[in-house]
């Protein structure tokens, strides 16, 4: 403060000051309380040295681009009909709509109840049809992985998509499932993994694709569809995917991130980190929670509610028989038509009460796959090893080949932490008290001084002068 012989003015424009800088570093303070409460996690990049062998190698779900094979559906029409037509042959593309209801037109109705009726009277179901239209793995040739064949039906599975029926490798998200395949008991019970990188190391896949069996695709073009996601989520539209396409060779690049929690982010309640873990929230079909599995069942869920069935591609295979309702058919597509975009935007509602459908949080530790997708022309007649190359297949037109695999050694690992602990709050607070205050720990010493010893010493002054000047009163007279 200002010195007794200051003017008033002065000391009242220090004391203003000091009060101006106090006040404004408190409401600062203040502020950055508020914002570390409302968003205490932070997300920082840990390394972009962490070896490969730590990410799970991703699952890859290889589906055909043509829903329906054309001659599966002509024995379909003659076990429904005796002698069924050409309309009624092509009537049988209809059966798309069992997955890709959006592309449904009203006038198409009549000729979709007659298919179903037909179907009923053949007591026919929905998962019967499925299975009859989809000829398995047969797609696949040839199957290498870590650079060793193996037989494809040993290392991949049928597995249901938003696609159809597709093959995936490394598929781990549904419960209670078993791996069926061939060696079905010298199956893992994690995902796998890779610690190397580069083309000869992942997985390599010779396929087939046969153009003149097409009747329906979703996408104006032919050729395979390879999906590209987490060993432990649910493969539909969501997914990374490239496109493969007749004669060509696609490389297929992976860079890893993995986002990791530390231990203090994990004992914040839910309600502030806003994130679950895998093990925090059951799940009806799969193994652990993540947002993308959380999002197919509400999606399911919400299907359910509006039309009173499920689409088979939401009950995984070995549920056939699951409790959760009936498996939508022809005579449900105009309802899942008429709702498609209720149940398949970002954030389902309901839209007579707008309430939110799913709780469904962001995951707090995940890994995530980017893809880069490289396209040469197939061809081996200049290989060093083109006689025993893929087994000695004749490459065809039909063929294809795609191989997915990691493109470093090393990957990217990011942290989850929180925002703010006692060393940052120190640090912020000690830097913002300093900058409007001069606020430092010998300002703290100084203040206990000024409050404390210089009183008592003050005192203890005055009391000894009192005594001396007694002391001398006496000695006078």
């Amino acid at each position: 403060m200002a010195l007794p012989k200051r003017i008033y003015l002065e000391r009242f424009i220090w004391a203003a000051v000091c009060l101006i800088s106090i006040t404004t570093a408190v409401a600062l303070l203040s502020l950055a309380w508020v914002h570390f409460q409302k968003d205490p996690v932070v997300t920082v990049t840990d390394s972009v040295h962490q070896a490969v062998w730590h990410y799970y190698y991703p699952s890859a779900t290889i589906c055909d681009i043509n829903l329906i094979s054309k001659q599966d559906a002509v024995r379909l029409a003659k076990k429904l009909k005796s002698s069924p037509d050409d309309k009624f042959i092509s009537n049988m593309k209809f059966l798309m709509y069992l997955f890709a209801y959006k592309f449904y037109k009203i006038e198409q109705l009549p000729d979709l109840l007659e298919l179903q009726d037909l179907l009923d009277k053949k007591n026919i179901s929905v998962d019967s049809i499925v299975s009859t239209m989809y000829s398995g793995c047969n797609m696949l040739k040839v199957c290498k992985w870590k650079g060793e064949q193996k037989k494809c039906k040993s290392i991949f599975e049928v597995t249901r998509t938003t696609n159809g029926l597709c093959c995936s490798f490394n598929y781990y998200a549904t419960r209670n499932s078993l791996f069926e395949g061939y060696n079905a008991n010298r199956a893992s019970s994690e995902p796998s993994r890779v610690s190397a990188c580069g083309y000869q190391t992942g997985l390599e896949l010779l396929m087939v694709n046969e153009p003149r069996d097409y009747i329906t695709s979703i996408i104006p073009t032919r050729g395979l569809q390879a999906m590209i996601h987490s060993p432990y989520d649910y493969p539909d539209w969501n997914s990374r995917f490239t496109l493969i396409q007749n004669k060509m060779i696609n490389f297929v690049s992976i860079d890893p991130t993995k986002t990791y929690c530390s231990p203090r982010v994990t004992n914040l309640p839910v309600e502030r980190r806003t994130c679950y873990f895998h093990f925090e929230k059951k799940m009806y079909y799969f193994n652990r929670y993540s947002f993308h599995n959380c999002m197919v069942e509400c999606r399911m869920n919400l299907t359910l509610k509006l039309c009173n069935c499920v689409p088979f591609y939401f009950i995984p295979i070995h549920e056939v028989n699951h409790q959760l309702g009936r498996t939508c058919n022809l005579r449900d597509v105009p309802c899942l038509a008429r709702n498609f975009k209720k149940i398949h935007k970002s954030e389902p509602r309901d839209s007579e009460t707008n309430r939110k459908e799913c709780n469904c949080l962001p995951d707090c530790e995940l890994v995530q796959y980017k893809i880069e997708n490289t396209v040469a022309v197939l061809g081996r007649s200049y290989s060093m090893n083109h006689a025993t190359l893929y087994a000695g297949v004749n490459i065809t037109n039909q063929h294809s080949v795609v191989r997915i695999f990691f493109n470093d050694l090393v990957g990217t690992t990011n942290r989850r932490d929180v925002r703010i602990n006692w060393d940052a709050s120190l640090a912020f607070s000690g830097g913002l008290l300093g900058l409007f205050t001069g606020f430092s720990f010998i300002s703290v010493l100084e203040l206990i001084y000024f409050f404390t010893i210089r009183p008592i010493t003050t005192l203890f002054k005055r009391n000894s002068n009192k005594v001396s000047k007694l002391s001398n009163e006496r000695r006078l007279h």
